[in-house]
């Protein structure tokens, strides 16, 4: 949400707060919201969080303490969304130009300054009508990406079940890749994940039944396409 840099130099747009020294500190905010989340539910891990001198380091234990308090019961759990949505609803701050600074409600009541409009982008490319797989320089098809399954379910690189959702796909008289199956894709490259490296199962497909919700997501996006 940054809109720019101010006059001081400071970006322009929601920002983190300030602490004494000046700085507008990541750790610092996580150590406060933190507490705050945690206070009414939990006060020894209200104050741990508060302390913590590496909060960087550290933080992984006291996120650890704000989901077991929430375990207790669901009045619990809502306090600790409640309490720390509110603390960073409060903590955070609004630069704008040649204006002081502001805390988020400000936003709710300030006049626009931009309108959104729509257009239209029309592509002049053509459209993908077969399934091609990126591998060592090369786009894999048709009979060749149906080869290379084959041998990838052979050295133990991707499980059967994930390669019949590929053919499946790969079989399709009308293939429609749609974007909403790439944030379920591992945090890899496809090639780096099948180019024989067996600790990165390609397509995370570690068992049958990975295989088979990835199998059912590509027959759905394919009847909705």
């Amino acid at each position: 949400m940054i809109a720019g840099t101010t006059g001081g130099g400071e970006q322009a747009g929601v920002t983190f707060p300030a602490a004494a020294d000046g700085r507008r500190s990541t750790s610092a905010l996580g150590r406060a919201v933190v507490a705050d989340a945690l206070r009414r539910v939990d006060p020894d891990g209200a104050q741990a969080a508060s302390q913590e001198s590496d909060w960087r380091g550290g933080y992984l234990g006291h996120f650890r303490a704000l989901i077991e308090a929430g375990l207790a019961s669901k009045p619990a759990a809502m306090s600790v969304a409640r309490d720390g949505l509110a603390s960073l609803y409060g903590r955070m701050r609004v630069i704008r130009h040649g204006e002081p600074e502001t805390g988020l409600g400000t936003l709710l009541s300030a006049s626009a300054r931009h309108e959104l409009t729509a257009v239209e982008v029309t592509g002049g490319g053509t459209a993908e009508r077969e399934l091609a797989v990126p591998y060592r320089g090369e786009r894999l098809s048709g009979d060749a990406l149906l080869r290379q399954l084959d041998a990838w379910v052979a050295a133990g690189i991707i499980e059967s079940s994930c390669a019949d959702a590929v053919r499946t796909v790969a079989a399709s008289p009308r293939l429609r890749l749609v974007s909403r199956f790439a944030s379920e894709l591992p945090p890899i490259s496809p090639a780096r994940a099948i180019s024989g490296e067996r600790t990165h199962r390609a397509l995370s497909c570690r068992s049958k039944a990975a295989g088979r919700w990835w199998l059912e997501c590509l027959r759905s996006g394919l009847r909705r396409g």
